[in-house]
């Protein structure tokens, strides 16, 4: 695997833990600012707004600037947001700084991203981002404890402070240890104007009017690939999976945990560390399974489990069983780890791979804006046995689509010739 990997893993592993931390007192946070089920799923479908809103200026931004600004200014962004997130005192300023929060968030995920299927090639691609799904994993194992620490020590808000200040420390971390993997276009594009000799790139003027086309020729692309029956498969298997991220994990079942089962924010903890260990331990197995077998042979068993994973916690009846049945959608997790980002790089051509991401991404955080607010409402309005039998119904059709109506990626010629680069650039 190419070395410039490891600052990124390194980095994620910090992101990792520091959301770790907050994902174990949200519940409690909530509680003491009196929000109700659907104001708590408001709390998270405003992190998946502004990231939706944020895709496509970002995807066209990287292609002009390259993939490191967003490496650095996406975490500095995250982490005044957390700040801000420790300050708050009313669901006002909770949205609006969770908002924030979603923007530097978009902006990394897609530095990293970008920058991780530039320096790979199809047949090491999968295991080229699975170090970073391990490692977000890895810290997101360690957070919950740290958290639980603070917050019984401290309070609830000085979590939110250590977490922006982590995330802090991964925006300089990027900016000293990784180089640029893309030339921005805005060294390459200069325009000259024929009648002052003026390059016109490095205005205002010039830079309004080259990312009018930008998104013009974004917009197109996205049609073109959307026409592709099995972009548009994956895409919407991938915002049915953030739509049960969202919507069960992480609004539903640390509600049901706290408010029916009465754990305490250490034991929510706890499982969260249990679903970050196990995702950690599987991801890079279910990687090379990956390369070697194809895409659709992790996505499709992974997302079964999580079906049946959502469609069970309802029925718990203690701590016990719900770490059970967490264990398994971990599990489920794991086998699906990056498959929908290598089947879809798989599916389209180079020059068209950084939109065609930027598509998953917002497919994804699609998922994310609509998972928590609408099943938060349904929770309040119906029961939360039907949201979490909603959301598992929902992540079940998508599967069963995945599994029927797509065609995979990676075939074994493909494998054996790119056996055979590997070893060429080896020699």
């Amino acid at each position: 695997l190419d070395a410039r990997i490891w600052p990124i893993v390194a980095s994620t592993f910090v992101t990792g833990s520091a959301i770790g931390v907050a994902l174990p007192v949200m519940p409690v946070f909530a509680a003491e600012l009196g929000l109700s089920v659907t104001e708590f799923g408001l709390v998270g479908s405003a992190v998946g707004a502004t990231r939706l809103l944020s895709n496509l200026p970002l995807a066209v931004a990287s292609e002009r600037f390259g993939r490191k600004p967003f490496l650095t200014i996406g975490p500095a962004i995250t982490s005044v947001a957390m700040i801000g997130t420790g300050f708050s005192g009313s669901l006002g300023a909770l949205l609006g700084w969770r908002a924030l929060t979603g923007i530097g968030g978009s902006a990394q995920m897609m530095g990293a991203q970008l920058y991780l299927t530039d320096i790979s090639k199809p047949w090491n691609r999968a295991r080229t981002l699975a170090p970073t799904s391990a490692a977000f994993s890895a810290g997101a194992s360690v957070g919950p404890a740290i958290g639980g620490v603070l917050a019984q020590n401290f309070g609830v808000a000085p979590c939110f402070f250590y977490v922006g200040g982590a995330i802090g420390v991964v925006g300089l971390m990027n900016y000293f240890l990784l180089p640029e993997t893309r030339i921005p276009k805005s060294r390459v594009l200069g325009r000259i104007d024929p009648a002052s000799g003026e390059d016109k790139n490095g205005t205002f003027t010039g830079f309004v009017r080259e990312s009018r086309e930008l998104v013009g020729q974004t917009v197109g692309t996205w049609r073109r690939l959307g026409a592709d029956r099995n972009v548009g498969i994956v895409c919407t298997t991938h915002l049915a999976y953030w739509c049960t991220i969202s919507g069960a994990q992480f609004t539903l079942m640390p509600i049901f945990a706290s408010q029916e089962l009465l754990m305490s924010p250490g034991a929510i903890g706890t499982v969260f560390a249990m679903v970050s260990a196990i995702n950690v331990v599987g991801s890079q197995l279910s990687a090379r399974v990956s390369d070697r077998w194809g895409r659709r042979a992790v996505i499709v068993p992974g997302l079964a489990l999580i079906a049946v994973s959502v469609a069970g916690l309802p029925m718990a009846s203690d701590s016990t069983e719900l770490t059970a049945l967490m264990a398994l959608w971990a599990t489920g997790g794991a086998v699906v780890s990056t498959g929908p980002t290598a089947y879809l790089a798989d599916l389209v051509e180079e020059s068209d791979r950084g939109q065609a991401l930027a598509m998953l991404r917002t497919c994804g955080d699609l998922g994310l804006l609509l998972g928590a607010g609408t099943m938060g409402l349904l929770a309040d309005f119906t029961s939360m046995p039907a949201a979490f039998a909603a959301n598992s119904a929902l992540l079940a059709l998508a599967t069963v689509n995945m599994g029927f109506r797509s065609t995979e990626t990676w075939s074994l010629g493909q494998r054996t010739r790119g056996r055979e680069d590997e070893d060429k650039d080896i020699k």
